[in-house]
């Protein structure tokens, strides 16, 4: 049986079960990899909800922290545009030499499109996450 995949590789859509990789790509042997997770409401990355830029802007620190290059123009945002019909939660995932992977999966069962912002069902139980610093707190304990 085929599970093939749709995902966003180094500028491109693709769809299949395999991704071709250098063994010796750092991302691969080494885990060399920036990503972040973001669940896309209403199917809209500029929804208040998605934080989009609050994504973006902390990749990008990311980056410029490790000295590595950004994405190429805005090939993370053109790659999520083109997944978020189908996948309601994005992981993108930024590669030492530039290139991006993005991928994406469905809510958990327990947790239907109109679930509340945070709450991730974990089978009986429930798993509520919520902001405890604020942004110039992060940069403070970060620096």
């Amino acid at each position: 049986m085929d599970k093939s995949i749709v995902y966003w590789f180094d500028g491109q859509i693709h769809s299949g079960t395999h991704l071709a990789v250098a063994w010796d790509d750092p991302a691969l042997i080494y885990g060399a990899t920036v990503f972040t997770t973001l669940r896309v409401y209403a199917k809209d990355l500029d929804h208040p909800l998605t934080a989009w830029v609050a994504h973006q802007e902390r990749l990008s620190q990311t980056l410029k922290s490790f000295g590595w290059p950004q994405p190429i123009g805005h090939r993370l945002r053109r790659g999520a545009e083109q997944l978020k019909g189908q996948f309601p939660i994005l992981r993108l995932t930024c590669w030492p030499d530039g290139r991006e992977l993005i991928t994406g999966q469905s809510l958990p069962p327990e947790s239907g499109p109109d679930s509340a912002p945070g709450n991730y069902g974990l089978g009986s139980r429930r798993l509520s996450l919520s902001a405890i610093a604020t942004r110039s707190q992060n940069r403070q304990l970060f620096k």
